[in-house]
């Protein structure tokens, strides 16, 4: 697993959301609904500025080897401040869209829209979005209502990341660039999206 550095700050992010389900459809082919199953999960796409040459060809090197090897990296949050800290699942059997979670910054808001990153015994890394806000308790407990359902299994003490919440997947474009007469670096982006977690309910 490739972890690509903090340095390298994104000029621009594109998100998306993946669900996964299936439309329902009458037998006149008219929408009906949807089936939501678990494996929701998120994408983004990077475009990085205009840099000098050996810090590019650096950040190239390590995004054609995460081709392979798959990308880990923090959530680009804009610059804004997420509270909460880091906390731990709490109890087993979390299941669904309610994620509970204990060892927070007591009184925090959660807000919603947050990310959080919760990782499984297996080092799964699973991205989800914070569906509902509330206040961390003073006992540092939180019910956190997510998007989209759970999708691995978690255990007692599983690690959620709030303030500082990762991303890991696979990269699924090309790797490009382009050097212009001046020997600046431009043009070098990508798009990294969630992997299934192993062992996935």
């Amino acid at each position: 697993m490739i972890i690509l550095p903090d340095r390298y700050s994104p000029r621009l992010v594109g998100f998306e959301a993946l669900a996964s389900g299936f439309d329902v459809r009458t037998a006149r082919g008219n929408l009906a609904g949807r089936v939501v199953t678990p494996g929701g999960r998120f994408a983004i796409t990077i475009e990085f500025p205009t840099m000098e040459y050996e810090s590019a060809m650096e950040l190239q090197s390590l995004l054609v080897s995460a081709k392979s090897e798959g990308l880990r990296m923090a959530m680009p949050l804009g610059g804004n401040l997420q509270a909460g800290g880091a906390g731990a699942v709490d109890g087993s059997g979390a299941a669904g869209t309610t994620l509970p979670v204990k060892g927070l910054t007591p009184g925090a808001m959660i807000r919603q829209g947050y990310w959080a990153t919760v990782i499984d015994a297996e080092g799964n890394h699973c991205l989800h979005k914070i569906a509902a806000p509330v206040r961390v308790g003073a006992d540092g407990k939180a019910n956190l209502a997510v998007n989209f359902p759970l999708r691995t299994l978690l255990a007692d003490n599983d690690v959620v990341l709030l303030a500082r919440p990762l991303i890991e997947g696979l990269i699924t474009t090309e790797v490009n660039w382009q050097i212009p007469p001046e020997k600046y670096v431009t043009g070098l982006g990508f798009r990294i999206e969630e992997m299934e977690a192993v062992g996935a309910p």
